[in-house]
C-alpha cells in the first residue's frame, strides 16, 4: 500500500475509535454517571417548596328565630280582664228583655267571619243568621262554656259581642175598669147626663126668666 493509503485508513479509523468513545461517554452520562449524579443530587437536595392549598370557606350559620307553634302565655293581667268581661257578657245575655241563648257577634273582617261559619258547629254554636255586609252573625248556643271557649280561643276575630234584644211595637194600655161619676171617665159620651154633669138638675122652667144675655 502506499504511504497515502495508509495515513488514510489509520484517520478513519481513528475516527471511528473517537467517535465510539464519545458515544460510549454519553450513554453513561445518561444512565447517571459522573456529573449526572451531581444533577440529580442537586435536585434531590433542593427544599420543595410549600404547596399553597385554597383554605376551606368559612361557614356561616344563620340562626334562625324559634318559631313556637303554641300561643303566647297569657299574663294574670290579660287573663283576668278577659274572664272579666265574660261575666259582664254572661250578665247582659241574662237580662230581662233579651233572648235566652242566643248572641249576637259583630267580627273584625269578612276573613273572620267565613272562619267562624266553618267552625261553628264543632264549637258547640249554631248560627241563626249572618249578615255579611254588616260582618254579624246571631248565634245561639246552649252551653255558656262552649260560647266562652269560642270567644278565649278567638278573641281578637271579634269587634264585638252582645245579647239579642227583643223587639216588638207598643200597644194601647189596659183599659180601667169603673167609670168616674162626675166626669164618666173621659171615655163616655155626655147623652142625657151633660146637664147632671153642671149640676143642672131638678125643674128649670123659670131659669133664665127676665135675663137679657147680649151676644
Amino acid at each position: 500500500m502506499e504511504p497515502s493509503s495508509r495515513l488514510t485508513t489509520l484517520a478513519v479509523t481513528l475516527s471511528l475509535v473517537v467517535l465510539v468513545g464519545v458515544m460510549a461517554w454519553m450513554g453513561w452520562m445518561a444512565v447517571g454517571g459522573g456529573a449526572g449524579e451531581k444533577r440529580v443530587q442537586t435536585v434531590e437536595t433542593m427544599p420543595r417548596a410549600p404547596v399553597s392549598r385554597p383554605s376551606p370557606r368559612p361557614t356561616v350559620t344563620r340562626a334562625e328565630p324559634a318559631v313556637s307553634s303554641a300561643s303566647p302565655p297569657q299574663s294574670a293581667e290579660t287573663a283576668s280582664a278577659e274572664d272579666a268581661a265574660l261575666e259582664q257578657l254572661q250578665e247582659a245575655l241574662s237580662a230581662p228583655g233579651t233572648i235566652p241563648g242566643e248572641v249576637v257577634l259583630t267580627f273584625r273582617s269578612p276573613t273572620a267571619l267565613a272562619a267562624f261559619r266553618a267552625r261553628a258547629g264543632l264549637q258547640g254554636l249554631r248560627i241563626v243568621d249572618s249578615d255579611a255586609r254588616l260582618l254579624a252573625a246571631r248565634v245561639a248556643y246552649r252551653d255558656w262554656e262552649d260560647l266562652a271557649r269560642e270567644l278565649r280561643g278567638h278573641g281578637e276575630d271579634y269587634a264585638e259581642a252582645g245579647p239579642n234584644f227583643q223587639a216588638w211595637i207598643p200597644g194601647l194600655p189596659p183599659e180601667q175598669p169603673g167609670v168616674d161619676a162626675e166626669n164618666a171617665g173621659g171615655r163616655e159620651p155626655f147623652r142625657e147626663g151633660a146637664l147632671a154633669a153642671i149640676g143642672a138638675v131638678g125643674d128649670r122652667s123659670t131659669w133664665g126668666r127676665g135675663v137679657t144675655v147680649a151676644l
